[in-house]
């Protein structure tokens, strides 16, 4: 257990710390970003198609639908309640979180053509948080319930983070550096719930042992 919060902690500060010098530094990724931006920028109809559907199911509406069924089945079906909230209230932070530094970093969204409806500022894309929030808490829960799926069900939630931040510039609503500011806060909302889950678990099952040996 203890091994395992380190782990976590050292995560958490370097993902912290990845976070702060980007957020102080992106300017300076300029570069990268408009070079990446025109590569991916509506290469195919299908993979426009395929963005857009990804936006759909990723954003704010979208992802906080997937969590709410998610929470249900995890509620009744696995009688996890702590993880329920867990998942559906860590979508919701995430969303929020993000509209704080979009309004306080206040970053132009990029200047190619929109190819969906955009409201707001650009940095961090709140996509990429919602995709790493869902997938890696999803993955988290149901690890501990469906062992088995441990590996398949990393490799979808990877697909999934990977398509959903790419989504975004083939769309051409944001830039690298949004999506890996992105990624970045939400590992650190993740970890800490991750670490919040973990310890309610001990607790509770520390509660039940003590219950039964009294008995």
């Amino acid at each position: 257990m203890h091994f395992h919060y380190s782990r976590s902690l050292i995560a958490l500060l370097a993902c912290s710390a990845s976070l702060l010098l980007l957020l102080l530094n992106y300017p300076s990724l300029a570069g990268i970003d408009l070079a990446l931006g025109q590569w991916a920028y509506a290469q195919s109809s299908l993979g426009i198609k395929l963005s857009i559907l990804l936006g759909i199911l990723g954003g704010g509406v979208g992802s906080l639908v997937i969590a709410t069924g998610l929470a249900v089945i995890l509620y009744f079906r696995f009688q996890d309640r702590i993880a329920a909230w867990l998942i559906f209230g860590g979508v919701a932070l995430s969303w929020s979180l993000n509209a704080i530094f979009k309004g306080i970093l206040g970053r132009p969204r990029p200047e190619f053509e929109h190819l969906v409806h955009t409201t707001g500022n650009s940095l961090p894309s709140g996509h990429a948080m919602a995709a790493v929030t869902l997938g890696a808490l999803v993955w988290l829960v149901f690890s501990r319930h469906l062992p088995q799926f441990r590996t398949i069900g990393l490799v979808l939630a990877a697909l999934w983070i990977a398509l959903s931040g790419a989504a975004r510039l083939v769309l051409g609503v944001h830039y690298f550096s949004d999506i890996l500011a992105g990624y970045l806060m939400a590992c650190i909302v993740v970890i800490a719930l991750g670490l919040i889950y973990d310890q309610l678990i001990y607790d509770r099952l520390s509660t039940t042992t003590a219950a039964k040996s009294r008995r």
